[in-house]
């Protein structure tokens, strides 16, 4: 609780998902640490209480995931083969992706049911 008796940290836990939550003066959600069978996640929430940005540490590494409103997502992250940028459309398809696979670069352009359209190599 703040001094105007608001609170602006909740902790929780449960045996899958220990947390804590960061609220703003008015009482909405601004941000989420949690810890999941995945890993370590730091959530960030807009006004209109969407998540619209994490980080996160899963077992193949650290990844940076961007939403926007329409749920499109920009993902930055270290996968089992490499690391990768991954562009999706707002169902959730990747339309495009930078790779380093296992040492060798690769880009993918993908059409709105997920093949590939274009890519190199």
């Amino acid at each position: 609780m703040d001094q105007q008796n608001r609170t602006r940290v909740d902790f929780n836990s449960s045996d899958s998902a220990p947390g804590m939550d960061l609220y703003d003066e008015g009482g909405n959600i601004q941000a989420t640490l949690n810890i999941s069978k995945n890993g370590p996640r730091l959530l960030f929430v807009d006004e209109h209480g969407e998540v619209r940005a994490g980080l996160s540490l899963g077992k193949d590494g650290p990844g940076l995931f961007l939403w926007d409103k329409d749920r499109s997502t920009a993902a930055l992250a270290i996968y089992s083969l490499g690391p990768a940028l991954c562009l999706t459309d707002k169902q959730g398809q990747t339309r495009a992706m930078v790779a380093l696979a296992a040492q060798e670069p690769m880009v993918r352009l993908c059409d709105e049911r997920g093949r590939a359209k274009w890519s190199a190599p």
